[in-house]
């Protein structure tokens, strides 16, 4: 060829026309020239350092990256569910309300809009595997930072560890919860406060927000980059099932965490039951942070452009060469302030782009609640112990999340429906979402009245000598069926270990006797005495350790069947809003409106909705934990309260967001989906399809070296 001629090859095999290199096995690449390729060897090549050569370049395939992005997008969705998981155990061990939770997570949208909006804007025309590798490690610092609040700041293993006095009887003066009229106040002295363990959980929230805005606005052009339009639904879907495990592998984790005691090793003297306990939170987030920084430097080894995508790029912009047409230059883009205020500007005129994000902002704040409280939300409602919500939450609901996104990208790949079609199904799934929110505030458990438990204990006069404002939650259950605070709001005065190792309270001031020959009995394996003496009305009552049992079980089931069927349809709706969102913008604004889309909905949903719904679950509870400086976190919720106040709350927002989805609707009528517009590639034709290419685009390439 003439200079400007020379030829590159992608895979750095031999450039000759014609068969297999000889000792090689390998089939020969056509050669294409640089005049018109907008990659070089370097953009194509697998690796980094000394880690390149024929080996690693074999890695550089599709498969393999969808394979890895659904992975680590698995990861990070498991980091986001342990969080949510373990979040009331979090709010037990630092003492902190679910307002201030909400406010830790605003440190990761913080930094997720930063993110989004320069960095992927920046890094769209770079390495982008390079830079998700960077998110990656940030997300895998973020765990560490996550943990250490337990090494600095956790609570004393003395004063979480129940006394055990053995069999012996003990009376007030030797136990620091049972009734005692000469109790002094606690020594506020060591009591440091609650603030630097938040600060510390807000810095590991920023630093996962930036590895989150990262992997998706980054990863998900990178897909679109490399892959034909009409594979794109089907392996996006793979990637985005991934993704969806996360969430189950996550709270799978922290129910298995929470499980254990918060010191290993060390009997407290309860079991998980009892809401004094405090699961080890921390040992997830050790075991997420060194897998993160394991599978960084892989994920980092993608080339700039996978072969085939690059082949496959330059191929044609030699057949547009061939035919007479312009050749784009191959120059990058240059990235400046300039450029990020035209495309933004291009960005909010597009306004089926605009309707969609607003419908977004309004969906996601109307979810939230249920992404970021839900664990805790079944364990007040129905008495649940966390580990036991965490595997209801992780392994059932979220289950048919993952399956609902799959069936979607299966249907849509076969029967390619236009951009208008997809609008309307957000539209059908929308209403039905919004419907089963509003289903949620019915399904509640009416035998449990946490109401009913305060007021039985506080303020009365039978209690009032015992001096309990800072006695510790230790829940009891009285002969007379009814549930107290603790023995001291109980007018307990005397306790005794039982041979199941559960504690007999007795003495009771406040709990008739009355009931004792006949329930006490049923509770009391250890006394099985007999009388047949009529019992005396009296105020000197027992005990046992642990709330009174409560059967709400048939209003659980009834809510996890809606929660499943809720979560399956709201998956294909994920499905259809990820390929209007990719298809509604020009090719060259993909990175920056899926940035700009993401700061957009971190700043108006993911930023306030967490405080918001922190504050109306606050606005809840009628049991607050009390300390030196401050209230600490809440024990006992209003659950009927709750119920509705969250859930028609909801539902409001789903609603506005579903009249914004119509907007899209109308608007999205002008964007095609996928290549062919609707048509079926054969079958032969989508197996060897680049080998085809390849041999039309030799005669072109004679073709054009004979003009030169």
């Amino acid at each position: 060829m003439s200079s400007g001629g020379k030829t590159t090859s992608f895979l750095g095999v031999d450039e000759q026309d014609g068969k297999d290199v000889e000792g090689s096995g390998q089939p020969r690449k056509i050669p294409l020239e640089r005049s018109v390729s907008a990659y070089s060897e370097q953009d194509v090549q697998c690796g980094f350092w000394v880690f390149r050569g024929r080996f690693w370049q074999r890695l550089a395939s599709k498969k393999l990256y969808v394979f890895l992005f659904g992975f680590v997008g698995c990861l990070f969705g498991s980091t986001s569910a342990y969080f949510y998981g373990t979040l009331s155990t979090v709010e037990k061990s630092i003492q902190i309300s679910s307002k201030n939770a909400g406010i830790i997570t605003a440190g990761s949208d913080l930094s997720f809009v930063l993110a989004s909006l320069f960095l992927s804007y920046y890094a769209s025309n770079k390495r982008k595997p390079l830079w998700i590798a960077l998110g990656i490690l940030s997300m895998g610092l973020s765990c560490f930072v996550n943990a250490l609040p337990h090494f600095l700041f956790g609570p004393n293993v003395q004063d979480m560890i129940q006394q055990d006095f053995g069999n012996a009887t003990v009376t007030s003066k030797g136990s620091n919860n049972l009734c005692d009229e000469s109790r002094l106040p606690p020594d506020c002295s060591t009591d440091l406060g609650n603030l630097k363990p938040q600060m510390l959980l807000f810095f590991g929230s920023f630093l996962s927000g930036a590895g989150t805005s990262l992997y998706f606005t980054l990863g998900l052009t990178y897909l679109d980059d490399n892959i034909r339009k009409e594979k794109v639904p089907f392996l996006a879907s793979l990637a985005a099932f991934g993704r969806r495990l996360g969430p189950m592998l996550g709270f799978s984790m922290a129910s298995l965490c929470l499980k254990y005691f918060v010191f290993p090793g060390v009997d407290p003297g309860y079991n998980s039951s009892d809401p004094r306990w405090i699961g080890a939170w921390w040992v997830g987030w050790i075991v997420l942070g060194a897998v993160l920084l394991l599978v960084a430097p892989i994920f980092g080894g993608f080339p700039k452009i996978l072969p085939r995508a690059a082949e496959r790029k330059s191929l044609s912009r030699q057949a547009s060469m061939a035919s007479g047409g312009t050749v784009v230059d191959d120059l990058e883009p240059q990235v400046s302030f300039e450029d990020l205020k035209v495309t933004i500007k291009r960005l909010l005129t597009n306004k089926a782009y605009v309707f969609n994000n607003a419908a977004n902002v309004f969906y996601m704040f109307g979810y939230m609640p249920y992404f970021l409280f839900q664990s805790k939300y079944i364990e007040i409602q129905y008495r649940l112990t966390p580990s036991q919500a965490n595997m209801v939450t992780g392994s059932t609901s979220l289950v048919f999340s993952a399956l609902g996104l799959l069936v979607a990208g299966a249907v849509i790949q076969r029967i390619k429906p236009n951009s208008r079609q997809l609008a309307g199904w957000n539209i059908v799934t929308s209403i039905l979402t919004s419907c089963g929110i509003v289903f949620y505030a019915y399904l509640g458990c009416n035998n449990l009245n946490n109401t009913a438990i305060v007021s039985n204990s506080q303020g009365m006069e039978c209690s009032l000598g015992c001096n309990c404002e800072f006695v510790k939650y230790a829940p009891i259950c009285g002969s007379d069926g009814n549930t107290y605070l603790s023995p001291c709001h109980a007018g307990c005065k005397e306790q005794i270990k039982q041979p199941d190792g559960k504690m007999l309270f007795s003495d009771c001031s406040c709990i008739l006797s009355e009931l004792n020959v006949s329930y006490a009995a049923s509770l009391i394996d250890s006394y099985n005495e007999t009388t047949s003496e009529q019992p005396v009305r009296t105020y000197s009552g027992t005990a046992t350790s642990g709330s009174c049992p409560v059967d709400c079980m048939t209003p659980f089931y009834m809510f996890l069947l809606v929660l499943c069927i809720n979560k399956f349809i709201g998956g294909t709706e994920s499905a259809a809003n990820f390929l209007i969102g990719l298809r509604c913008v020009e090719e060259r604004d993909k990175a920056i409106s899926m940035g700009l889309s993401m700061a957009v909905n971190t700043l108006l949903s993911f930023l306030p909705a967490p405080i918001i719904f922190g504050a109306i679950i606050d606005r809840t509870c009628v049991l607050w934990g009390q300390t030196c400086s401050k209230k600490g976190n809440c024990w006992l919720y209003d659950g009927q309260a709750l119920r509705t106040t969250m859930n028609y709350t909801s539902a409001v927002f789903v609603i506005i967001g579903t009249c914004f989805d119509v907007g899209t609707w109308w608007y999205s009528k002008n964007f095609k989906i996928f290549d062919s517009e609707g048509k079926v590639v054969p079958e032969e034709e989508e197996k060897n399809g680049t080998e085809l290419q390849q041999q039309e685009m030799t005669g072109l390439m004679k073709e054009s070296s004979e003009r030169q």
